[in-house]
């Protein structure tokens, strides 16, 4: 763990090969705050200004040298709008950082001119352009996420009557469409039971993960006693007494206090929770020190459980959630059903796994029929003489 001695508070750690800082006052019970970038850098000097007073919204005064009107004065003004504090802190960060590396960037290559430094009135599509392509060049993501950022600024200027058009609005970057996280398909999911036995943390992580649809952050908080007994009327009328976590998903939960779920409990997940020993209470899954884990922890703490279980890297909590929703389409749930099953917001963000299983079955029937035409014609026919 390192140390800055112009940042009294401020820590850093690697993680994933590279160096995190945070920020965290005196008191085991003080609160700690991520912060991005480097110690220098305009979104980690901002964000350490929050994290000393300790709120989220406070922005201090906007420092000598930042020009007025400027994209360094539209990232101060924008630290203190509704819609920006709305966010959930990851969100805030990365766009603080994205903006960061765009702010520190030159114009262009003949002039010290930097972005931070120019009006947002005079900033021309072509310069724009011209950077983010550089961008795109080397990651299609990243530019993405930088035009994302910056537009966010040229929002601040167009409420502060700055400016009247966008000069972003004629560039468009996409992300390369993947097939995200890791899918973990049952010869995986078998070899990691097989090394995890019952009751042991990562048998438990697992189960919440692929028995439950949870997302890594429900996995890290769901906790004893929101274990509940529910009537639930089933669509033939019929009543059943089931037994479920109800809580509220991680996700959002600043915005617009997460989404309500009632998750029953399968008779793998309870021959899981039957097998922890301890007291009832707290979190289901704990650390060897008996404390909830953090998220981020969680997620360090499973991948090396995947490596000791000789799996290959990649494999994630997140994929044994996209597992479960594989399986969900196989079995032929209904998009409504695994909206509610895997707790999203809307049916189209289910609707990839739907989608992949209907042309499945579509392609399959397809090559089926044919084959089964190409044997009839193969048959011989029988001709009749008279």
């Amino acid at each position: 763990m390192a140390t800055h001695p112009d940042y009294p508070g401020a820590s850093s750690r690697m993680h994933r090969g590279r160096e995190v800082w945070r920020y965290r006052g005196k008191g085991r019970s003080a609160k700690e705050f991520g912060l991005p970038g480097q110690p220098g850098d305009e979104c980690f000097e901002v964000a350490y200004q929050r994290a000393t007073t300790e709120t989220k919204t406070e922005v201090v005064e906007m420092p000598r040298g930042i020009v007025p009107k400027s994209f360094a004065h539209a990232q101060r003004l924008m630290l203190k709008q509704a819609w920006f504090t709305s966010l959930v802190e990851s969100t805030r960060n990365e766009a603080l950082r994205d903006q960061d590396e765009f702010m520190k960037a030159h114009v262009d290559d003949e002039h010290e001119l930097r972005w931070k430094d120019v009006l947002v009135e005079n900033a021309r599509v072509r310069d724009l352009r011209r950077f983010l392509n550089n961008v795109d060049a080397k990651s299609k993501t990243k530019a993405k996420h930088l035009l994302t950022g910056v537009r966010k600024l040229v929002r601040v200027a167009l409420d502060e009557e700055w400016v009247e058009i966008d000069p972003t609005h004629v560039l468009k970057y996409e992300a390369p469409q993947t097939d995200g996280f890791l899918w973990w398909p049952p010869e995986v999911r078998e070899k990691f039971k097989a090394h995890f036995p019952l009751g042991t943390r990562a048998r438990t992580a697992f189960v919440l993960a692929y028995g439950l649809g949870n997302r890594r952050s429900d996995v890290a908080t769901v906790r004893w006693d929101q274990i509940v007994k529910r009537e639930i009327k089933m669509a033939d009328g019929s009543l059943v007494t089931v037994e479920g976590f109800h809580f509220r998903q991680m996700k959002n939960r600043s915005v617009n206090g997460g989404r309500e779920v009632f998750l029953v409990i399968t008779d793998d997940v309870r021959e899981a929770l039957d097998a922890l020993d301890g007291p009832r209470e707290g979190t289901i899954l704990k650390n060897a020190y008996g404390r909830p884990y953090t998220i981020a922890g969680l997620g360090n703490r499973m991948q090396k459980w995947v490596k000791q279980a000789g799996i290959p890297e990649g494999y994630t909590l997140h994929g044994l959630r996209k597992a479960l929703a594989t399986d969900l389409a196989e079995n032929g749930a209904t998009e409504s059903q695994m909206q509610h099953s895997l707790g999203h917001a809307t049916p189209q963000e289910v609707r990839v796994y739907t989608r992949k299983m209907n042309e499945a079955a579509a392609a399959t029937k397809a090559l089926l029929d044919l084959e089964a035409a190409r044997k009839k014609a193969r048959q011989p026919k029988l001709v009749v003489v008279k």
